[in-house]
């Protein structure tokens, strides 16, 4: 046998509630009709009914009427019938409605007939629902407009009422409204919305001297009571509150606890509070409710984030908060009365990058709003040391323009930099898009107070941005650009991994030094003074001035003609796609400055599978160590990465420049050979790696 249950039929007038209600009820075995109209003419007198802009006493008596309304279909339920109550319930009025609700079984149906079946209908009817400022119009739109997607919502503009009925009949199933909020169940426990016969309990409770551990003063009886009447009127005005928190197997109230509607750290939510019996501490039930309260806001209002605010010292209400997923947030005083200490706020992180948690840090998206604490930390003198002077207020004011826009456009930009401890905001950081040598990268950016420097901050804030990047944007490499001069920023560089990549003019400041975390080898190595990236089709310019410098070609025989050049680096660029391993541009690091080109390429030497080592540099840049310093670093890479092949460097015996800095490797003399179409060379090996030959 279906048990019975509850179900809301709403609509806009003329939507045929009213009709297709009785058919309803009519369909079930034991069915009851409770019609909204019934109960409004209930009032004979002083009746104040509903306009675009209701005053205090058009809202009070349309509550009233929703609720004996829902009273009326619980009593029918509880006496066995499946109870169909209509009315126009739209807006916030559907919340507090099915607030009002006690049945643990409620369907929801909205009817939504197009604005025209709506006209037919109501010339139809005998009596009107419109008339002055009501239109058919108007009220669809603040239905559709305002109403929570709750339940089933069916348009019912083509159908028979008889078609709806079965429609409804069909997907009962879909309107049924989980976990109603005047009662939720969980595996132990029943959270039942409060009622005034809680009063014992709630006085009980809240009065409990070890329940009150961390309140300054001790709530007498009557201060227990005015909560109770505080609670029922969250109730009635929002749909949600405070609960009875019941064991299932005994009926015990053992605590009490829920939602209630709060505008805290600037966002409407909820505050999840809850207070339990000393008896039933330890147990799990505060995680069991708290948990099934989140459930259901997820559900219900999932744009509401949910808050729990607690003492400091409260470990406990801490433990929960973790386990519910949340983060420290900063402090409040909005729940702060005289001599009662500050308190802690915890919520759930929104989804990255809108936010991101460290161990010390809340770096929260900004907002128009912050444009104070902006102004504070971006012209402050100390913080602009490295450039001419200060940004204006109107300037600071189109920066953070400028980074919102960054966010609607790309889903990235800075965020505040705040304690989340204590809700101190200390700086300004995050990730900026840009176009740097022609390729997508994050510039990233910050600025603390200088009462933040030395505590460690902007490393912390620097790699909970570079960890998000690596995940969500891993194409896009993270750049830090910062005056020559700003060691401390050079610091927090070599901190997070990042090595020196040249210097850039792409910013408003000029000349800045340019840091990122070097790709994996081979892609890139560094050394001291030298950064050598895989050789590219994006480096020919460069590379065609080196090989066809006569200078550099005193001991080549071949001409380096363009075909030539182009065919060489077409070979190389080949090379890095089939072996992994070839030609590096060779730059200083400090500037960027292309010195020359050199690397490894598997090759065959006198019949042995070698790499053979080979460069070529700018006349400008020979002795001065350049050389050596890059064989170097491609030697010690090939004894990491293939200790299986010797390196070789096949030179002219003339060449003593090349042979010095085959002695300086280490590399010994190992005969000569005809390899690379130069004539007779010198052959040198590396004796760190030996061959099966020897």
């Amino acid at each position: 046998m279906t048990p019975p249950r509850l179900i809301v039929l709403t609509g806009i007038s003329a939507a045929g509630k009213t009709t297709v209600g009785r058919l309803l009820a009519g369909s079930f075995e034991r069915g009851a009709f409770v019609e909204g109209d019934q109960v409004r003419e209930m009032v004979r007198t002083g009746r104040v009914d509903m306009t675009p802009e209701p005053g205090e006493q058009a809202l009070d008596q349309l509550h009233l009427r929703y609720r004996q309304a829902a009273a009326l279909a619980d009593s029918f339920v509880e006496a066995g019938f499946t109870a169909v109550v209509e009315d126009v319930i739209i807006g916030d009025g559907l919340r507090a409605f099915l607030a009002a609700v006690r049945s643990p079984l409620v369907h929801l149906v909205v009817l939504a007939p197009a604005t025209g079946a709506v006209d037919a209908r109501e010339s139809a009817r005998d009596k009107t629902g419109y008339g002055g400022e009501w239109t058919v119009e108007v009220l669809d739109r603040m239905f559709r407009a305002d109403t929570p997607r709750l339940g089933l919502w069916l348009d019912s503009s083509g159908q028979t009422p008889a078609e709806t009925v079965r429609e409804i009949l069909d997907r009962l199933p879909e309107s049924l409204l989980s976990d109603p909020p005047a009662l939720i169940r969980t595996e132990r426990l029943l959270l039942r919305r409060v009622q005034e016969a809680d009063l014992p309990a709630v006085v009980q409770i809240q009065c409990d001297p070890a329940a009150n551990e961390f309140n300054a003063t001790l709530p007498t009886p009557a201060q227990a009571a005015d909560l109770l009447a505080g609670w029922l009127g969250e109730w009635a005005e929002h749909g949600i509150g405070y609960w009875a928190i019941v064991r299932a197997d005994t009926g015990e109230t053992i605590g009490l606890g829920g939602l209630s509607v709060r505008r805290m750290a600037g966002e409407d939510g909820f505050n999840l509070y809850y207070r339990f019996r000393p008896g039933a501490w330890g147990q799990g039930y505060a995680t069991e409710m708290a948990r099934a309260a989140m459930a259901w806001a997820d559900r219900a209002a999932p744009d509401r984030p949910v808050f729990v605010v607690t003492v400091p010292e409260n470990t406990a209400a801490r433990r929960v908060a973790a386990k519910l997923g949340m983060a420290p947030i900063g402090v409040t005083d909005e729940y702060v009365h005289k001599g009662e200490p500050i308190m802690a706020l915890f919520r759930r992180p929104r989804p990255a990058p809108d936010e991101l948690h460290t161990q010390r840090l809340w770096l929260r998206r900004v907002r128009r709003a912050d444009l104070p604490v902006v102004r504070e930390i971006q012209g402050d003198p100390a913080t602009n040391q490295y450039k001419v002077a200060p940004p204006s207020s109107a300037q600071v004011a189109g920066q953070l323009t400028e980074w919102l826009e960054s966010w609607a456009e790309h889903g990235i930009g800075y965020w505040l930099v705040i304690l989340a401890e204590t809700g101190e905001v200390v700086g300004i950081g995050g990730l900026e898009p840009h176009v740097l040598r022609g390729q997508p990268v994050l510039n990233l950016y910050y600025r603390f107070r200088p009462s933040a420097w030395g505590r460690g901050y902007a490393p912390e804030m620097a790699t909970a941005a570079i960890e998000w990047a690596a995940t969500a944007l891993p194409d896009r490499p993270v750049h830090v650009a910062t005056a020559t001069a700003n060691d401390n920023a050079i610091r927090v560089a070599a901190k997070l991994g990042m090595a020196r990549v040249g210097r850039t003019d792409e910013y408003a400041i000029k000349g800045l030094a340019l840091y990122r975390k070097p790709l994996p080898e081979p892609e890139e190595l560094h050394t001291e003074r030298l950064w050598l990236h895989r050789l590219g089709a994006d480096d020919l310019a460069g590379f065609a001035e080196i090989q066809s410098d006569p200078e550099t070609n005193r001991f080549s025989r071949k001409p380096a003609t363009p075909e030539a050049v182009a065919e060489l680096l077409g070979r190389i660029v080949e090379d890095w796609v089939r072996d992994g391993i070839s030609y590096w541009a060779v730059r200083l690091a400090d500037t960027g400055e292309l010195l020359g080109y050199g690397g490894l390429r598997h090759a065959i030497v006198d019949g042995r599978p070698s790499l053979n080592l080979a460069y070529r540099f700018r006349p400008s840049a020979w002795g001065k160590g350049y050389a050596p310093e890059m064989a170097r670093a491609a030697v010690d890479w090939a004894r990491r990465a293939r200790p299986e092949l010797p390196v070789s460097v096949v030179t002219h015996f003339d060449n003593t420049a090349s042979i010095r800095v085959a002695e300086k490797l280490g590399f010994v003399l190992v005969g000569s050979t005809e390899y690379g179409g130069q004539g007779v060379s010198a052959l040198y090996r590396d004796p760190a790696v030996r061959t099966p030959e020897g």
